[in-house]
């Protein structure tokens, strides 16, 4: 009789030790949630953050390629008018040398 209860006193022991051992371990897991859960939320602050700048990025490409366009339009109309300057410029030289000629033939 004595040694059931002592058996039923180990038994109760180790019951009473794996109760301990188990809250132990919940309270472990309870931490390492509460940390995977602030690590997560940090995360998604990191993410988001890092769409942010992305987005950014992408629109001040987008704002310079739009100047480069502007700017290579603007070059492009500024040679056409300078061919153009160039032509009437020529024009009149021609002009002017004709009536030079025709000035001199007439004196």
């Amino acid at each position: 009789m004595r040694d059931a209860v002592n058996e039923r006193n180990e038994m109760e022991r180790a019951r009473n030790e794996m109760g301990v051992e188990i809250a132990m371990l919940q309270k472990e897991v309870d931490q390492l949630t509460a940390e995977l859960c602030s690590n997560r939320g940090s995360l998604d602050r990191v993410i988001h953050e890092r769409d942010a700048v992305q987005n950014d990025l992408g629109l001040q490409k987008e704002e310079g390629e739009r100047t480069i366009e502007s700017l290579l339009a603007k070059k492009a109309s500024i040679e056409r008018r300078l061919m153009e300057s160039s032509q009437s410029i020529d024009d009149l030289k021609g002009k002017m040398d004709e009536m030079v000629r025709e000035r001199n033939e007439i004196e």
